[in-house]
């Protein structure tokens, strides 16, 4: 499970810093449901 953990962090903080070249980003909530995880970015323009 741990191991998973990682990879969803540094799958969430590399899909931010890519949106952050164009958008203000805030994250929202991460959700996860057996092995789903489900989150959001809320994108402001610049």
């Amino acid at each position: 499970m741990f191991k998973h953990r990682v990879k969803i962090s540094k799958a969430s903080k590399k899909a931010r810093a890519q949106l952050e070249a164009q958008f203000e980003v805030e994250q929202g909530q991460l959700n996860r449901s057996g092995e789903v995880v489900n989150g959001s970015f809320v994108l402001k323009k610049k």
